[in-house]
């Protein structure tokens, strides 16, 4: 059944809570997500053994920031054992998983100055121009794709 359907029969809800991003640089990504997007913090915490389970990883530990955008939340996750891994660069678009965030803005040409400036990359060759919103990626520190578009 559908997830409609489901609430309308009794059945369970579902509601979005929030996105995680690794990152390696746990301090840089949350000056990055708060001066380039507006984000707040509004928890750090330490995880260890707890999460092994969770995370499919032994010895897990990491450091955890959760950020805020209204109502919307972003978890900040930066690894510490095992280490982070992976490529900084963006994911292609057509790698199975998440391929992006996005964010509607109001000023593009605002925000992308605000992206580089706190460590970020604007990719300014994704620039999209459409009868109805302009678009470009950028990507933060760690290369994780984000999105802004701006309605016309």
């Amino acid at each position: 059944m559908t997830g409609a359907a489901e609430k309308d029969m009794g059945g369970p809800t579902v509601e979005f809570s929030h996105g995680g991003v690794c990152c390696g640089d746990l301090e840089h990504s949350i000056r990055f997500y708060c001066d380039a997007l507006g984000f707040s913090v509004t928890r750090q915490l330490d995880i260890g053994s707890s999460f092994e389970v969770l995370t499919e990883l032994p010895g897990y530990r990491a450091k955890v920031a959760f950020l805020h955008l209204g109502d919307r939340m972003l978890e900040l996750i930066a690894a510490e054992s095992p280490k982070v891994t992976g490529p900084c660069e963006r994911r292609p678009m057509n790698q199975r998983g998440i391929t992006h965030l996005c964010f509607n803005v109001s000023d593009l040409r605002e925000v992308c100055r605000r992206i580089e400036a706190a460590g970020g990359c604007v990719h300014l060759q994704t620039l999209t121009e459409l009868p109805v919103a302009d678009i470009v990626v950028c990507t933060d520190p760690d290369g994780t794709r984000i999105e802004l578009v701006q309605v016309k």
